[in-house]
């Protein structure tokens, strides 16, 4: 019986500590997503290179109203983008973001809104994918969807 009840008792402090570690994951995953998005927000090269990998892979899916088109970005293509002078104020704002992870790689999925003079734009989903290194999580793969109905 006591036997029974150490096993019992080790088996949830191992199951709290998974826990555990799997939520400060969580909390690390969405704020190297929060940092990614800001720096896009706010033209800021610098943050959006801290929370993602020199390889990362950038792609946009949308339809163009008879099929499914995927287009591929480069990093430097989404700086020269962000960079641009804007006449119109711009913004992405996401939320619902849904974490999976087990501790090295994660999947992260959010609905977004894309705003311009504070009217929505487009709307869709933004999927993540990051892996955790010695300096945080890191993205290494972003891929958006991109449609102007239903956008709430």
């Amino acid at each position: 019986m006591i036997r029974t009840f150490f096993l019992k008792l080790l088996l949830v402090s191992c199951t709290f500590t998974v826990v555990a570690q799997t939520d400060i994951d969580k909390e690390q995953i969405l704020w190297s997503i929060d940092q990614f998005v800001e720096g896009t927000n706010n033209s800021d090269t610098t943050a959006i290179r801290r929370v993602v990998d020199p390889s990362i892979g950038l792609l946009t899916i949308f339809n163009d109203g008879k099929k499914n088109i995927m287009a591929a970005e480069t990093l430097e293509m989404l700086f020269e983008d962000i960079i641009k002078p804007r006449i119109k104020l711009q913004k992405e704002e996401q939320e619902g973001c849904i974490v999976e992870t087990n501790s090295i790689l994660a999947s992260v999925w959010c609905n977004y809104k894309y705003l311009v003079n504070n009217k929505i734009s487009h709307c869709g989903v933004n999927a993540y994918q990051l892996y955790k290194t010695k300096r945080g999580w890191k993205i290494i793969q972003m891929t958006d969807t991109r449609q102007k109905h239903n956008c709430r």
